[in-house]
């Protein structure tokens, strides 16, 4: 009798526990970032973003399973298929370029959100969208900015990967047909932290500028290396050295850096909106929040309103995703276009005090 009582429990068990797994995916968000590596601060800083838009919206319990893709894309394309076939999941968020094009290369039949991915190209696949300012336009933004401040003759040092050749091939195609000149051209591997070389080769055309293509700390480490040259031309770059860690890594090279960069400032909020996750993640982190985190959280604010109280819809959730117009986010007044792109604001910054400032 006691052996068949405790095969009864057994069984009751695992039958509760396999239906709880069956359901599992219907309220279940991959979210695959890197949290380890040279970028890990970055995946930490989304994740937290998304925490806090969780915390917002009343959910008790996460929705969001968070992996740590490494930034490297063989590692992230093994946890997508994980997670699409044997977790089941529905919607899935990758973050960095090279992991969700390798992702976006397997043609999924769910619906991916992506984000600090610049290349809007990615969206020309079906049920993939996109939460982040593009190359072409950070590109275009600081090109035009240039030329309206005369800096005709520049050198560009750019990350050789995707990201690095499509911002380059957009800065060159529209900085030259302004009438710039380019003195210096070279990309870099990302794994490498001494550029002495290249920036050696760079200065040597007095370039007026020197424009960095890159992410994470390496924009820091390029800027305080090209400072040491006793190069007093100006230094651009792009929107990631906006975050705290990239101007602490470049030093006082920070100072007098133009980038391009979403409205969004921890140091400067300009609406409700932002000053309560500004309070809220210093509370709950003890620190301010750079725009990755920002990213993040808008990224989950959206998917939380468009997936609603039920269980995951892929048709509903992407329709409710395709059809935003002026969604009010961290980043300011910001709507899906037809390709599945979300258009953002690009501002012009200076860093002083090593804050960033809007130039314009």
């Amino acid at each position: 009798m006691l052996k068949h009582l405790k095969m009864l429990v057994i069984s009751i068990f695992l039958i509760g526990l396999i239906l709880s797994c069956g359901k599992m995916p219907d309220k279940k968000v991959g979210v695959i970032i890197p949290l380890t590596g040279n970028l890990g601060f970055v995946g930490e800083s989304f994740r937290n973003g998304m925490l806090i838009a969780e915390v917002d919206k009343n959910d008790q319990q996460s929705i969001f399973d968070f992996q740590d893709s490494q930034n490297d894309p063989k590692i992230g394309l093994s946890i997508y298929q994980k997670m699409t076939q044997i977790s089941g999941y529905k919607v899935i968020v990758p973050i960095m370029s090279s992991v969700a094009a390798a992702i976006v290369s397997q043609k999924p039949s769910i619906t991916i959100l992506t984000s600090v991915v610049s290349d809007s190209r990615i969206t020309q696949t079906d049920h993939v969208f996109r939460y982040f300012l593009s190359s072409d336009k950070e590109t275009r933004r600081m090109a035009e900015f240039m030329v309206k401040q005369k800096k005709m003759k520049t050198a560009i040092i750019y990350v050789n990967d995707d990201f690095g050749q499509d911002a380059y091939n957009c800065f060159k195609s529209v900085y030259t047909v302004n009438g710039g000149s380019l003195v210096y051209e070279e990309g870099y591997d990302k794994s490498i932290t001494n550029f002495r070389t290249v920036i050696n080769k760079a200065v040597t055309g007095k370039p007026e500028a020197v424009y960095i293509i890159g992410y994470g700390n390496a924009l820091g480490i390029l800027s305080k290396q090209l400072r040491e040259t006793k190069y007093k031309g100006d230094i651009m770059t792009f929107s990631s050295f906006s975050a705290p860690k990239v101007i602490e890594q470049a030093g006082t090279a920070a100072e007098g850096v133009y980038l391009t960069a979403t409205p969004f400032d921890a140091n400067n909020p300009i609406s409700d909106k932002q000053k309560k996750f500004i309070e809220a993640y210093r509370v709950k982190y003890g620190k301010l929040p750079d725009h990755y985190a920002a990213f993040g959280y808008d990224v989950a604010d959206l998917l939380l309103s468009a997936i609603g109280s039920g269980k995951i819809d892929m048709h509903k959730l992407e329709a409710n995703l395709s059809g935003q117009r002026n969604y009010q986010g961290l980043m300011g007044n910001v709507s899906c276009d037809e390709q599945r792109d979300f258009q953002f604001t690009a501002n012009v910054k200076i860093i002083k005090n090593g804050k960033p400032e809007i130039v314009e």
